[in-house]
């Protein structure tokens, strides 16, 4: 059965480019790595709050942390004629 797409490319209401849904593999891998995830997020904690470590390896188990907890902060984009500007939202109001 073809695949049906509007005229923008876009599918049409009840049509899908994954007809068969996510690999059963795939799935099984992914419910095993979550088995995980509390040993990770520990293990990450760990190497944040350890001294001895690289001050970048305990930046960025931080910030994989705040990630996870927050999700990853967006960046809109500011357009304004030919040229734009990127500008950071880090919450303050």
């Amino acid at each position: 059965m073809p695949v049906e797409r509007d005229e923008k490319g876009r599918w049409l209401k009840g049509h899908s480019g994954n007809q068969n849904g996510m690999p059963k593999r795939l799935a099984e891998i992914r419910t095993l790595a979550r088995e995980y995830t509390k040993e990770a997020i520990e293990t990450l904690v760990n190497l944040m709050r350890d001294e001895t470590k690289e001050a970048s390896c305990r930046v960025r188990a931080a910030q994989e942390l705040l990630d996870r907890a927050w999700g990853k902060p967006t960046q809109p984009l500011d357009h304004q004629g030919e040229a734009f500007s990127l500008v950071l939202n880090l919450g303050g109001k």
